[in-house]
């Protein structure tokens, strides 16, 4: 008969391996599990991915679709007619402001030469005046 110290000893041991073995094997499966799903997440995540590519294909190929309409639609060719419209006012009233302007500059012109004649009068007369004087101051 086995003595029932090393009887426990190897009971001991025994159970303590069995519980290392189980400890490990759990974490190997527990490590497997969790690859597994994350690896499992990860094709959903792919799967995921190519389903909205394809989603925003087909968005961006319906936005592409409604430009081009948008384009051909009578109210666009209005938008563009009221938008060149509105450049050639645009260019008209610069014109005017221009020629306003010119009209300023003329009117400016005209009073300055106007003021000049007006000063050349007077020191003419005062002239006349003067020479007139000196004459008579000769003649008598």
């Amino acid at each position: 008969m086995v003595p029932r110290i090393q009887y426990v000893s190897f009971i001991v041991v025994f159970d303590t391996y069995n519980v290392l073995w189980r400890l490990s094997t759990t974490r190997f499966y527990m490590k497997k599990a969790t690859a597994s799903a994350a690896v499992e997440r990860a094709i959903q995540a792919e799967k995921k991915a190519v389903s909205m590519e394809s989603k925003l294909r087909k968005v961006e190929e319906e936005m592409e679709q409604l430009r081009r309409k948008m384009r051909e639609s009578p109210e666009m060719a209005l938008m563009q007619e009221i938008a060149q419209l509105k450049g050639q006012l645009a260019e008209s009233e610069s014109r005017i402001q221009h020629a306003r302007a010119d009209c300023t500059k003329a009117q400016l012109e005209k009073e300055q030469h106007k003021a000049q004649v007006h000063r050349l009068v007077r020191f003419s007369v005062h002239a006349l005046d003067g020479l007139r004087r000196y004459a008579l101051n000769l003649l008598h």
